[in-house]
């Protein structure tokens, strides 16, 4: 069991973040912005252990972005996958690069969500970002939004995040 969950658990780290197509709106005073574009992602996971009948994963996640958003980020957090392979996820991301029409600078993006297994073998993925602390170009810049995703263990995406930011 352990190494299905483990499977499943790599597959949905994975399928937050890869090859998933994303839109953003960006928001200046009265006037806005929409950028869109891919990123690739490649997961590890850190540790495994049992919490009780659940089984609680830390990992950690690399990204490089084209696009709209162009650069990479670093994310790490954890899982939690009960017995019925349903994960809750919460990761903290610093991204570094540019938002196409904002600017170049460092943030930080924090992710919450669950992924969900279906009996034909791919798995869900639905969740929350929130972008903050943004320095250089994206000084004061924020944002909250939600992605959504399929996978299935040999391959990731597709999946959407749309997120709308101000400053």
């Amino acid at each position: 069991m352990k190494s299905i969950l483990g499977i499943l658990t790599i597959a949905a780290i994975v399928a937050m973040f890869s090859l998933s197509p994303f839109v953003a709106s960006f928001a200046a005073g009265s006037s806005s912005i929409t950028v869109s574009g891919r990123y690739f992602a490649v997961s590890t996971v850190t540790s495994e252990k049992a919490c009780g009948s659940n089984e609680c994963v830390t990992g950690a996640v690399a990204e490089t972005l084209t696009g709209g958003l162009s650069g990479t980020a670093a994310c790490y957090g954890s899982n939690v996958v009960l017995p019925s392979g349903v994960s809750y996820f919460q990761y903290t991301c610093t991204f570094v690069g540019s938002v196409k029409g904002v600017g170049s600078g460092i943030a930080t993006v924090t992710e919450t969500g669950k992924d969900v297994p279906t009996s034909s073998g791919t798995i869900i993925t639905s969740g929350h970002d929130t972008f903050s602390a943004g320095t250089g170009g994206l000084t004061g810049v924020t944002g909250q939004g939600t992605f959504h995703g399929v996978s299935t263990s040999s391959e990731y995406g597709p999946g959407t995040d749309t997120t709308h930011f101000t400053w």
